[in-house]
């Protein structure tokens, strides 16, 4: 296949923005459409490949995949080793056991599925799983395992008809995702039926290239500026603009990935995109683009586990150069070492040597799982006067909340979706209780339905909670229309509805990036999102027209890494500044809350008394990660909440 360099300016483009979005450099908001560039060129790549050996005779799935493990594994390998003694070294337990199972996953191309169980992309958490990059290789190689069968398999029907299945893949693969980034968006983000149009995309374009070159056909050269032009404003327009609430994938990302295959047909070299692209900086960039998305993560991801607070621009300039160097040589001495098809390196070898790293890395991870992520060595590490707390710290902290659920088996439950089952218990819990609570909201709601669950005067409630981490009611990226049907539909079953979300997507820095670290650091100004809270109180007042709705206010949040309570004489408080900046929004809160007769507003602090120290709480931490209540804070609400306000509320009206 004929070498085009532009493509590795492309490669480039695509991952310049993933590692600055990753930083969290302001203006690259949008940065993760790198991987989805990454996705088309693969699809377009791989495809003129096979087209290429097909048309020649030379094609055979063993040299396909031998390539592709020459390409992809060596690196990743020593990337997987590097990170187990840092992982070692940083991690609390839990953090420890969700590290063994994501290199298991690594290792035998699930971290997809992985992650698409245990965490989502953009939570605060995500960014502290040094593997948590892996899930776009996992879709690669998914992708690469099915793709070359599919070619084998509808061959002989022609051309015409391999367009016309793909045609018909690529547009439920879109339909899906289109769909899936409201109704299942985690989902939707991480597997390969809702990225497949993606690689697919890439595919036609392939096909394209290939008729294009059979048929001694060129471009115009301005045509050819133009639409290459317009690919880059595309992808340009994609990392500038989008964000965290953009759904994605969905339509959106027909911007980024049809920009890709502009610049793939139409930046030739003689064409103004295709001679900045093939410049030798960008080529030299792309060359190492493989090994630059390998490195980065797990660097930035140590970064933040090592340190109290998010780290600053100057840090994450550093690893960055890091970054580049340690890609360097991956590349030089890794990368480009396992590619040649020599002797001492024939195919048997690659692959013995691929399946021996599999099962080891699969024996690592196993073997810390089961050891409990080796927390008796870790309690031995700390400091003595601390041991106590960091065994206690290790019950709670790194925990996924949705693995803290409580479910009594009949009419208290919660899910994270209104799916069939769910709708079947609550259809058959519906005149067993006298009443019934129904919590929705983000995770935090989550939280607020487990203190509710544990309340002994709620005993014959049926308390039920339908919570989307990560979704408020007010985002584009999270649709709770459905919610609004089943409440409509139900509104005779159901006593009470409370809202709950966190405070953090209501504050924002002074760039205005909402749901940020930097909105509680008290050397930087802070501004209050109004036109998320008024988004909110449109939806419930429309709740309200049918039912007793209940919004309670969030709660002051941790924002604080841990480790600074194994640190000697730390003082067991909760941040000055996030009380003091939750206050203030608790004052903005009330006030435009205040007019509202279809529902009404209550602040959490004033259901309980706040200790000075209740970051510690009977023995325990109170707090699951940076802004999630544990078990132990919960217990802690469930005793002193002072129910009457929930239970009276509103009620009567």
């Amino acid at each position: 296949m004929k070498y085009r360099r532009e493509i590795d300016g492309l490669r480039a483009m695509a991952i310049l923005p993933v590692i600055l979005f990753h930083a969290g450099f302001v203006g690259f908001s949008g940065g993760f459409v790198g991987v989805d560039v990454f996705f088309v060129i693969s699809g377009y790549l791989i495809t003129s490949i096979i087209l290429k050996e097909k048309s020649e005779g030379t094609f055979t799935l063993i040299g396909f995949y031998e390539r592709r493990a020459r390409r992809i594994l060596p690196a990743l390998f020593v990337v997987l080793l590097c990170c187990i003694p840092l992982a070692w070294l940083s991690m609390y337990p839990k953090q420890f056991i969700d590290f063994g199972d994501s290199l298991v996953a690594s290792s035998l191309f699930g971290s997809n599925i992985l992650y698409w169980v245990t965490s989502d992309y953009f939570s605060g958490p995500a960014e502290l799983k040094p593997l948590l990059h892996t899930w776009s290789l996992s879709v690669e190689e998914q992708y690469y395992l099915l793709f070359p069968l599919f070619i084998l398999a509808v061959w002989k029907l022609g051309k015409k008809w391999i367009l016309f299945l793909l045609s018909i893949l690529t547009l439920v693969s879109l339909a899906i995702a289109h769909w899936g980034a409201t109704n299942q968006p985690t989902a939707n983000f991480y597997l390969l039926p809702t990225r497949g149009w993606e690689l697919l995309i890439g595919v036609f374009a392939s096909f394209y290239h290939d008729k294009k070159e059979n048929n001694h056909h060129i471009f115009n050269k301005l045509v050819g500026d133009i639409l290459s032009l317009l690919g880059v404003i595309l992808i340009a327009y994609s990392v500038l603009v989008f964000d965290n609430e953009t759904p994605f994938p969905s339509l959106w990302a027909l911007l980024p990935t049809i920009g890709t295959v502009l610049i793939i047909l139409f930046a030739v070299e003689d064409t103004l995109i295709g001679r900045i692209l093939s410049h030798k900086i960008l080529v030299g960039v792309g060359l190492i683009s493989y090994s630059l998305y390998l490195w980065h993560w797990p660097l930035f991801a140590f970064a933040r586990l090592n340190s109290l607070d998010e780290p600053s621009t100057l840090v994450f300039l550093s690893l960055i150069t890091v970054t580049f160097l340690l890609a360097y040589l991956s590349w030089r001495f890794i990368e480009s070492f396992f590619r040649k098809p020599s002797f001492e390196l024939a195919r048997g070898k690659i692959f013995s040597l691929s399946l021996f790293f599999m099962v080891l890395y699969t024996g690592i991870g196993l073997t810390i799982h089961n050891e409990d992520g080796f927390v008796d060595e870790f309690v031995a590490r700390t400091t003595s006067e601390k041991k106590e707390q960091a065994r206690l710290l290790t019950q709670y902290w790194g925990t996924d909340l949705d693995e803290v659920m409580n479910d009594d088996g009949e009419c208290k439950f919660w899910s994270g979706y209104l799916n069939q089952d769910f709708i079947r218990r609550f259809n058959a819990c519906k005149e067993k209780p006298k009443h019934t609570i129904l919590v929705i909201g983000d995770s935090h709601a989550m939280n607020l339905y487990n203190i509710l669950y544990n309340i002994p005067s709620l005993a014959t409630t049926s308390v039920v909670g339908l919570n989307r981490g990560g979704c408020r009611i007010s985002s584009e990226k999270c649709d709770f229309t459905d919610v609004f049907q089943f409440i409509a539909k139900n509104k005779k079953y159901i006593d009470k509805v409370i809202y709950h979300q966190s405070g953090s997507h209501f504050l924002a820095d002074k760039n205005g990036n909402v749901d940020s670290t930097l909105a509680f650091d008290k050397s930087l100004p802070f501004t209050i999102q109004q036109e998320t809270i008024i988004g909110v109180i449109n939806y419930l007042n429309k709740i309200g027209e049918l039912t007793t709705v209940l919004w309670v206010g969030p709660f002051v949040e941790l924002r604080e890494n841990a480790l600074k309570f194994l640190l000697p004489e730390t003082i067991p408080e909760i941040n000055p500044t996030s009380i003091k900046r939750f206050d203030h929004l608790e004052t903005t809160l009330v006030d435009l809350t205040s007019e509202s007769k279809l529902y009404e507003y209550i602040s959490f602090n004033s259901l309980y008394d706040i200790p000075k120290n209740f970051v510690f709480y009977d023995g325990c931490l109170t707090y699951l990660d940076k802004d999630h209540f544990s078990k132990c804070g919960e217990r802690f609400i469930s005793v002193n909440l002072n129910i009457d306000l929930i239970k009276h509320s509103s009620l009567g009206r």
